[in-house]
C-alpha cells in the first residue's frame, strides 16, 4: 500500500519560471497519522526516494495531478533535490497547471510515495519511491513553506502588510502574515518582526535559501518603512531572487539607503532604488534627488 502524506502549501506566494516550480514535498520530522500510525521523514529516506526516481523503478513518469489521481494532470515532476532537511521535486507545469497556480484553485499539495515499492512483475523490492503529487484543499503535515506566484514583488499586495508598523528606525516592528511568516521560520526560528537590515543581509548570505525563502527575504528589504520616502529606479522584478542588499550613502550631508541587486543573467551589482528618512529628508529635497537620478519618486 501506497503511504500519502499531506504538506501545507499556501499558493499566496509558486514561483513560475519557465513553466516549472520547485516545490517542498517533504521534510525531516515524525508525525502520528491516523491510518499510517508513524510518519517519517530523514536524510536517508529521501537520497533513497531521489535514487529510484532517477532510476525510473516505478516505470513511468511521476504526475503532479489534482484529488489523488482522480483529476487531469498538472504537470510532471523532473527532478528531486534535497535542500537543508526538505525534499524538493522540480515539477514543469501543462496549461491546465499555470492556469490552477495562477487563479489558486488548489491550495495545497499531498505527495503520495511507496515506503517499500514492490516491482509488480519481479517481486523486488526497492525502498521509498515517489508515485504521485497531488493538488489537494485537506493537507494533513503542515508548517512547510507557502509556494507563490510572484512574477513581479510589487503585485503582492500580501507582503505590503509586512511593514505597516514602525516605531523607529532602529527598532523595525513588522506585521507579517501568516504564511509569509511561515516561510520564514523555515529559514530559522527567530523574531522575525524585530530583524534590523544588517541581519537580513547576513541571512540572504546563505547558500542554502529556497526560491520562495528569497523572494520574501527580498521584499522585506525592498518595501520602504512608513517613515521614508521612497524612489524606485527600476522594478525590482528585473532582478535576481536573493541578490538584494541594501546600504548607505551621504548626498549634502544627509544619509539615505540604496536598494541594489544583480538583474537577471548579470553579476554585477545595480541600484534598484532609494530611500530617504522623513526625520532627515522632506519631501521636496527628496524628490529633487530622486529625479536627478530618474527615478520615480513616492512621497
Amino acid at each position: 500500500m501506497s503511504d500519502k502524506f499531506y504538506y501545507l502549501e499556501s499558493l499566496e506566494t509558486i514561483e513560475l519560471e519557465d513553466k516549472k516550480s520547485w516545490l517542498n514535498i517533504h521534510r525531516v520530522g515524525t508525525w502520528s497519522h491516523p491510518t499510517y500510525k508513524k510518519v517519517e521523514g530523514s536524510i536517508e529516506k529521501f537520497t533513497k526516494m531521489i535514487e529510484n526516481f532517477e532510476n525510473k523503478i516505478i516505470g513511468r513518469d511521476v504526475p503532479m495531478d489534482s484529488r489523488h489521481g482522480h483529476g487531469e494532470s498538472l504537470g510532471w515532476v523532473e527532478k528531486l533535490k534535497i535542500v537543508g532537511d526538505k525534499l524538493m521535486a522540480l515539477v514543469a507545469w501543462t496549461p491546465l497547471g499555470e492556469k490552477a497556480v495562477k487563479e489558486r484553485i488548489w491550495k495545497y499539495i499531498s505527495p503520495e510515495y511507496d515506503e517499500n515499492y514492490e516491482d509488480k512483475e519481479t517481486g523486488k523490492k526497492y525502498g521509498p519511491a515517489l508515485l504521485a503529487i497531488s493538488a489537494t484543499n485537506f493537507p494533513f503535515l503542515t508548517k512547510l513553506e507557502p509556494m507563490a506566484l510572484s512574477e513581479d514583488l510589487e503585485k503582492d499586495e500580501e507582503l505590503m502588510k509586512l511593514f505597516r508598523e514602525k516605531k523607529d528606525r532602529e527598532d523595525v516592528k513588522l506585521t507579517i502574515s501568516e504564511g509569509h511568516l511561515r516561510i520564514l521560520n523555515s529559514i530559522e526560528e527567530r523574531d522575525w518582526e524585530t530583524i534590523t537590515d544588517e541581519e537580513l543581509t547576513s541571512v540572504l548570505e546563505r547558500g542554502d535559501l529556497t526560491h520562495p525563502q528569497k523572494r520574501v527575504l527580498d521584499q522585506i528589504i525592498c518595501l520602504p518603512y512608513p517613515n521614508e520616502y521612497s524612489c524606485r529606479l527600476k522594478s525590482p522584478g528585473l532582478f535576481q531572487a536573493g541578490s538584494f542588499r541594501r546600504t548607505t550613502r551621504t548626498s549634502d550631508g544627509k544619509t539615505y539607503s540604496i536598494i541594489m541587486g544583480r538583474l537577471k543573467g548579470q553579476t554585477t551589482m545595480t541600484e534598484q532604488a532609494y530611500r530617504y528618512g522623513k526625520d532627515t529628508w522632506d519631501a521636496s529635497a527628496a524628490r529633487g534627488h530622486c529625479e536627478r537620478h530618474e527615478g520615480n519618486f513616492e512621497a
